[in-house]
């Protein structure tokens, strides 16, 4: 008799988990290339484009992380409590995906759409104020960056639960080995062979990378898919008093931070006991430092 393997409702043979992990690596292999390595390329570009450096943080960091914050938390809520026939992840990942897939092909076009807008002038004028062509591009390409972002915290946000639902917990750690070494050579062909001549073929690679991220990673969800899960809890925020959350959020922060103060007082004591060992051969005082720094930091 075959054995089975489950998770929740889901029921897999040992040819069915084969299958299961291919589907899934592959995945994570267009995930990594097309998603997380290929948008490498933005600084360079912008500021091959006359960027300044401040406009590249803002752009790549500043603004991508205010998403993050504001936006992830209710994402991962809403799909924690979906219900539908496609599960509760993959719904969210099917109609995400062919949109960071369009706003790759349209970053790609982005002196297409400047021409569109600016034809064949040299600049164009806006309210009273004339932007150059290059300008008009830079802006259209800063515009669709920051859609692209947005659309990409749905698919980097749920892409992570799916592998919770529905790989088994006796392959977890298994699965999750092979996912980093798959990881690592994406980017490991990513860095050898595309990001050399990165800025050269520009359009072409995020042309060609929006179509096939979108084909390659729809194509891992019609080889996967979800179970059954148990009805969502009730929402007790509903019948609770803002006071009464208030103050319990204010008391797991505050037993948080008290948490992260031993955490960084270990830590810390470990980083100069490791800093004065390296001294000992050049100090006779290193050995006695280091032994000081534990006992002065309580280990």
């Amino acid at each position: 008799m075959p054995r089975i393997f489950t998770v929740g409702t889901l029921k897999y043979t040992t040819a069915g988990m084969l299958m299961l992990c291919v589907s899934l690596l592959w995945g994570d292999f267009i995930f990594f290339l097309l998603d997380q390595d290929l948008p490498h390329i933005f600084p360079l570009k912008l500021k091959e484009m006359g960027a300044g450096d401040r406009t590249i943080m803002l752009l790549l960091k500043t603004i991508p992380s205010a998403m993050v914050f504001l936006i992830a938390p209710a994402i991962s809520f809403h799909s924690d409590r979906h219900r539908g026939r496609w599960g509760r992840r993959i719904p969210y990942l099917v109609w995400s995906t062919p949109l960071v897939g369009l706003c790759m092909v349209l970053i790609g076009c982005h002196d297409d759409l400047a021409a569109f807008f600016v034809g064949n002038a040299d600049s164009v004028s806006v309210l009273g104020l004339s932007y150059s062509r290059a300008a008009v591009s830079l802006f259209l390409l800063c515009a669709m960056i920051v859609v692209f972002t947005f659309v990409n915290i749905f698919t980097n946000t749920i892409y992570w639960y799916l592998f919770n639902d529905i790989v088994p917990k006796e392959f977890m750690t298994r699965f999750m080995a092979l996912f980093r070494i798959v990881m690592y050579l994406a980017s490991m062909l990513y860095n050898r062979y595309i990001l050399p001549d990165s800025l050269a073929h520009f359009r072409l690679l995020f042309i060609a990378g929006g179509i096939v991220y979108t084909v390659g990673f729809l194509l891992m969800f019609l080889l996967v898919r979800e179970g059954k899960y148990p009805p969502p809890p009730p929402l007790v925020m509903e019948s609770a008093k803002w006071g009464e959350i208030w103050s319990t959020f204010v008391g797991v922060v505050a037993r948080k931070w008290e948490q992260v103060r031993g955490y960084s007082r270990q830590r810390a004591a470990v980083v100069l006991f490791l800093a004065f060992l390296v001294l000992l051969p050049v100090s006779g005082l290193g050995l006695m430092m280091a032994v000081l720094c534990l006992v002065g930091c309580g280990l």
